[in-house]
């Protein structure tokens, strides 16, 4: 009894082993038939058939973790875009060469301070008029600048009378009285006019000994360093010198500028009353920024323009590089003939021819600025990936590489239209 009981419990195990089978190898065939739509996964069929919502032919659907293998065609299709453009474009090389450019800079006109003068009162008084009226006004050897009342003067004036009038033949006392009025500030005109006269005179006049142009700055007008890019700062100056504008402003804060002295106002003996610099002591700074002024040597030869069809030929005098918000510059030094039509103060720009040296050099349509970087495509396989070089000036429509290429690089030939167009964003057949 104990046997049967045993032999009938190992063949309903045999049985429960033999539904379960049957059932999974079911439900594997159930799945290895089922059907789905590619844009609708939600409807399913076990045969083939095309979907009741968009009409597209159902494909059979793929087992759990089934993998797919990956071809050298797939792998370019899964590739983002942002790694690699692929494009049936044309393609160029660098050129190692050297091309000499004209560039114009932005400069300011200012002055020689080793040509400032002064113009002080030797009397302490009052100002009764002044002459000079704005900063740079220009004024003649001669010319009155103002006029003085001051009671130490008017004494010495009668002094020199009373000496004239009872002891005129006190020959050293008048001599001294002169020699005093003269170092008060009266001309000998003036002291000429007041023996003959005999009438002293409330004010004294102060002419200018110099002829030039008033000044209140403590130093003179420069023009402020433009902002250029980080990445590339001759990148940026190619920009200003290849017909752009680059802002062109004086340095000089208020702080550092004075105030016109007017009527009214009381002055003490060896004040400054106007400051001037001499009018043949102008000069013209230009600022190029970049490194390209490095190939700019003395006596280099530029067509200056003052506005309009005032164009003068200079020659450059003297060459400064300096560095200015950690950005290169190169200061150049010129001085023009005509100085007559210059005003100090006045923004001029200029022309300047440039040999420059050898360097690679590509179309300008060939590099993409991004801003803070310069990107060029470069073929690899028949494959266009960006890659980042840094720039130089640009001249003739040809870009200077300093960095990032070689002249074996194939580069598309317009990398503008290349990024501007979505249909060259596909893969090579």
């Amino acid at each position: 009894m104990t046997r049967n009981l045993k032999n009938k419990t190992r063949i309903l195990a045999v049985l429960l082993l033999l539904a379960v089978s049957s059932c999974n190898n079911h439900t594997e065939s159930a799945e290895g038939n089922l059907y789905i739509c590619p844009m609708h996964p939600t409807v399913t069929s076990h045969e083939p058939g095309t979907c009741p919502i968009c009409g597209m032919n159902l494909v059979p659907h793929g087992g759990t973790g089934e993998e797919l293998a990956t071809t050298p065609e797939l792998a370019r299709v899964l590739k983002s875009p942002d790694e690699s453009i692929v494009a049936l474009v044309n393609t160029v090389r660098a050129e190692y060469k050297s091309m000499p450019i004209d560039v114009t800079v932005n400069g300011i006109v200012t002055y020689d301070t080793r040509k400032v003068h002064t113009i002080p009162s030797r009397v302490a008084g009052r100002l009764e008029t002044v002459y000079i009226t704005y900063e740079y006004q220009p004024v003649k050897a001669g010319q009155k600048v103002a006029d003085i009342y001051s009671p130490g003067l008017n004494t010495a004036q009668r002094e020199l009378i009373f000496l004239l009038d009872n002891d005129s033949e006190n020959t050293t006392l008048i001599d001294a009285a002169r020699r005093k009025l003269e170092l008060l500030g009266m001309t000998r005109a003036q002291i000429n006019a007041l023996e003959t006269k005999r009438v002293v005179t409330s004010t004294v006049s102060v002419y200018s000994p110099y002829s030039g142009y008033i000044i209140t700055a403590a130093s003179p007008p420069t023009l402020s360093a433009p902002t250029i890019s980080s990445e590339s700062s001759e990148g940026g100056m190619a920009k200003g010198m290849s017909g752009g504008s680059m802002s062109a402003v004086s340095e000089e804060s208020p702080s550092n500028r004075g105030m016109l002295v007017r009527a009214g106002d009381y002055v003490s003996e060896g004040q400054t009353l106007f400051t001037l610099v001499d009018s043949k002591a102008l000069r013209i700074e230009l600022t190029l920024p970049g490194t390209a002024g490095h190939n700019v040597r003395s006596e280099t030869n530029a067509q200056l323009s003052m506005g309009g069809r005032n164009i003068q030929d200079v020659t450059i005098d003297f060459v400064e590089p300096f560095v200015s918000k950690g950005q290169p510059f190169t200061r150049l030094r010129v001085y023009a003939e005509h100085q007559q039509d210059l005003r100090i103060g006045s923004l001029v720009s200029a022309r300047i021819h440039i040999d420059t040296r050898e360097a690679l050099w590509v179309p300008r349509e060939s590099v993409v600025d991004l801003g803070t970087q310069q990107v060029v495509f470069v073929e690899q396989r028949g494959v266009l990936k960006p890659k980042v070089v840094q720039t130089g000036i640009t001249a003739d429509g040809m870009i200077e590489i300093k960095n990032g290429l070689a002249t074996s690089d194939e580069i598309a030939a317009n990398a503008q239209f290349l990024v501007d167009s979505e249909s060259f964003v596909k893969p090579i057949n």
